[in-house]
């Protein structure tokens, strides 16, 4: 069976392994405040909000069913069966990293996370441009994402897409560069790396444009953590 692509590794994201009870990681919401200031001034308090970031098991459920006689007639089933395990799973979970809903006792993912930013392309979706491209881009950096860690994540049909879609009217070059043509780069959207997987759905609808709508994702993946707290075969 073919999996989808797994990005998460590729894009500096951090896997904790081995957990075993609940875990909050705390961080800060408001922090240090500056202003300009006389020699003999005094500095003004900054009141720091902390945040406690919640994480908590959401249970996988999968099962496969192998005869006796299959596992005594193959001695390697054993293996076979965890590397299996291993291949299905993982980018199923990366799937639930990105797009989770976090309804029906699943965890919730970079789609539904009502605090990321995000930049709608039209009440109804609409054709990715240039100038759409360059604002995912602009919203990033007024953020103060380090540019040097941003990569984007589509699927194949946006990356088909970009690869047809014109920068401009006259020049013949695309949104995604063929190879080295007019200067491009394999691999990237306006200067910034991009993976393509098919965990990125599709079959979004917007609008009146019904389930032909793609999501695409940019960011810092390096500030991402997936936790993991066991695999359990019997």
């Amino acid at each position: 069976m073919l999996r989808a692509n797994r990005v998460l590794d590729k894009v500096g994201a951090e896997w904790e392994m081995g957990m075993v009870p609940n875990v909050d990681y705390t961080g800060f919401s408001t922090g240090w405040t500056f202003a300009d200031a006389a020699e003999n001034a005094t500095a003004a308090d900054a009141d720091a909000v902390t945040v406690n970031r919640a994480v908590s098991p959401k249970r996988i459920a999968g099962k496969i069913l192998l005869s006796n006689q299959l596992m005594i007639q193959d001695p390697t089933m054993d293996a076979k069966l965890l590397q299996s395990l291993q291949n299905a799973l993982y980018p199923y979970v990366e799937g639930k990293v990105l797009t989770g809903t976090g309804t029906s006792n699943a965890m919730t993912g970079i789609t539904a996370n009502t605090t990321a930013a995000t930049l709608a392309l039209g009440t109804n979706g609409g054709a990715p441009s240039l100038t759409y491209i360059q604002n995912m881009r602009k919203t990033l950096l007024n953020g103060n994402v380090d540019a040097s860690k941003i990569f984007w994540l589509i699927n194949p049909n946006t990356e088909a897409l970009l690869m047809a879609t014109p920068v401009d009217t006259g020049s013949g070059a695309m949104l995604i560069p063929y190879g080295s043509y007019f200067n491009g780069a394999t691999g990237f959207i306006n200067n910034i790396p991009y993976l393509v997987t098919s965990n990125l759905p599709n079959n979004l609808t917007k609008g009146t444009s019904s389930s032909n709508c793609s999501a695409v994702i940019a960011g810092d993946f390096s500030n991402l953590k997936v936790c993991q707290w066991g695999v359990w075969i019997s």
